[in-house]
């Protein structure tokens, strides 16, 4: 009886073996040692992001600091987006080379249950296939996320080693520039576009404007005049000025600019903050939508024919 007894439970331990050992394998694109490496560069999944633009020299003061390149794996139906960042010292094979000796890997896969699962990875070699796994997080799916969230540990292990990568003039400007950590602007953040597509895409390099806050966002009056304070974060990256603008769709439930913006703001290329303060009578749009505030990010002069928005941000505000 001993021994039947000894028996069963050394197969419950066999199978709780087995069972383990297939959860923790993770599978996308089939390759099946996500938790451990990168599929090899030669893998017939792999493909160009931006095929005219392959790897993208990232500066601050006009200084050279990174070389990032972008890349899907998968199918054009369920693919992952991937960020590589290389050292300025490899920018000399750059033309050649098109993934120059890069030091770590994001990847972000396609969404389940709107969370994305982000896994970071160090190079050794990207020509041999040695990398290796450093560790994974979950961020919201939503249109503008932290690609590298507070609190991954990922974040103090790339804030190290882009100090390294800098000119010693830079090391003091990057603790802070606008009151905020300027290695931020190298982390990525999850970009969707209008078609659901998405990509990881360092700030620095990407045009986008983020409601930080709306004071009051609850508790409304309708037809009440409100004072409204929005406070906006955005990077202007493709033009020289561009003009931030805040509406309410007050007049029309699909509408927040109608007949122009509630309030604007000229702002030079770069990074940085700004707080709107505004008076707008709140209209409860019941069974017909929400009352919600636009944040918009526009070329400046504007182009006549041409597409000027360069990105928006909504958030939902709710009544009484």
């Amino acid at each position: 009886m001993k021994k039947l007894i000894l028996i069963i439970l050394l197969i419950i331990l066999c199978i709780s073996y087995i069972n383990f050992t297939v959860l923790a394998k993770v599978r996308f694109g089939k390759w099946d040692k996500w938790d451990q490496q990168l599929p090899d560069m030669n893998n017939k999944y792999w493909s160009w992001t931006f095929p005219g633009e392959k790897s993208t020299m990232l500066t601050l003061d006009d200084k050279l600091l990174l070389i990032t390149t972008y890349l899907y794996f998968g199918t054009s139906k369920n693919r992952a987006s991937i960020i590589f960042y290389s050292p300025v010292n490899q920018k000399t094979n750059i033309k050649k080379d098109y993934i120059p000796g890069p030091k770590f890997a994001l990847v972000c896969f396609p969404s389940e249950k709107k969370k994305s699962i982000v896994r970071a990875y160090e190079i050794r070699n990207i020509e041999e296939g040695l990398s290796q796994f450093i560790e994974e997080w979950e961020i919201p799916f939503n249109q503008y996320q932290d690609g590298v969230p507070i609190g991954v540990k990922f974040r103090e292990i790339f804030k190290e080693w882009l100090k390294q990568q800098s000119p010693s003039e830079l090391v003091e400007s990057l603790k802070t520039i606008n009151g905020e950590n300027t290695f931020n602007m190298f982390l990525p953040k999850l970009r969707i576009d209008a078609k659901g597509g998405f990509k990881l895409v360092p700030p620095i390099s990407d045009d986008f404007i983020n409601i930080i806050s709306v004071t009051p966002d609850s508790g409304l009056v309708n037809g009440v005049g409100t004072d409204f304070k929005v406070v906006v974060e955005y990077n202007l990256f493709s033009s020289t000025q561009g003009t931030l603008g805040i509406g309410f769709n007050k007049d029309e439930v699909n509408t927040w600019l109608f007949p122009v913006w509630d309030a604007n703001y000229l702002v030079n290329k770069g990074s940085g903050t700004h707080e709107f303060n505004v008076t707008v009578k709140p209209r409860n749009w019941g069974s017909q939508g929400d009352f919600s505030a636009f944040a918009g990010l526009w070329k400046f002069p504007f182009v006549i024919g041409e597409y000027n928005n360069l990105d928006g941000d909504k958030k939902i505000l709710t009544f009484q």
